[in-house]
């Protein structure tokens, strides 16, 4: 994230804390230059039963025909919860309601220091978006709410986001995983390795790793993880 925000990086795939830091100016040299969009689709997918590319059909025309898009299915955000042993179970919900309601839910994500992005309908309403672009709002010379320059590109952006976009890969060996291709996607950045000899070496370690946990039990997590019948 520093890269990017001290003008170091051209680009960043990441979560949406990009658009809080980029308009602090105590983390960013670069407020006001700053673009954001949808992750990236793809226009060929790959036919299981043929084992050839294919064009894709496109799950979003309105934004890009002939584009698919994996769907959003993050997981394991922020959550609150009461437990049935809690002895004032009125006073927590009170507190969650305090953290949840549209007022304060809309001053967490404004805030570049709470890590919270927008996560309910009424953050992308039009009718906040003054809120946005207000002055910056300081706190014993701290600043808690940033003016966002770009917020209606920044909120576009991440509502699309949230409706087309990549399911977060949930299974065991997880890291395991997400390690050999990061791994590898920097060998391709540093010109260690093309793209192709990268992404076959990621494909037999991502066997390896498969076979170690068992193909018949990673695929019902799985499918489990997307609520899929198993």
């Amino acid at each position: 994230m520093n890269e990017f925000t001290q003008g170091r990086a051209l680009m960043i795939l990441t979560a949406g804390d990009v658009g809080p830091w980029a308009n602090d100016p105590e983390k960013s040299s670069i407020k006001g230059k700053v673009g954001y969009a949808i992750c990236p689709g793809s226009k060929e997918v790959w036919d299981r039963k043929e084992e050839t590319w294919i064009p894709a059909e496109g799950n979003f025309p309105e934004y890009a025909p002939g584009v698919n898009f994996k769907v959003y299915a993050i997981w394991g955000g922020w959550c609150v919860s009461i437990t049935k042993t809690c002895k004032h179970p009125d006073a927590a919900w009170d507190l969650i309601y305090r953290v949840a309601c549209l007022k304060s839910s809309l001053e967490d994500i404004m805030d570049a220091g709470t890590g919270y992005q927008p996560y309910r309908y009424s953050h992308y309403d039009p009718l906040y978006l003054d809120e946005w672009y207000a002055p910056p709002v300081y706190e014993d010379d701290m600043l808690v709410k940033p003016q966002y320059v770009d917020a209606k590109e920044y909120l576009e952006a991440y509502k699309l986001n949230q409706l087309y976009q990549y399911p977060e890969l949930r299974l065991p060996g997880q890291a395991r995983y997400l390690d050999v291709l990061t791994t590898y996607v920097n060998k391709v950045i540093s010109g260690e390795m093309d793209a192709k000899a990268a992404l076959d070496t990621v494909a037999r370690e991502w066997d390896r790793i498969t076979d170690d946990y068992g193909r018949d039990k990673m695929l019902k997590a799985y499918r489990e993880g997307l609520g899929l019948p198993t």
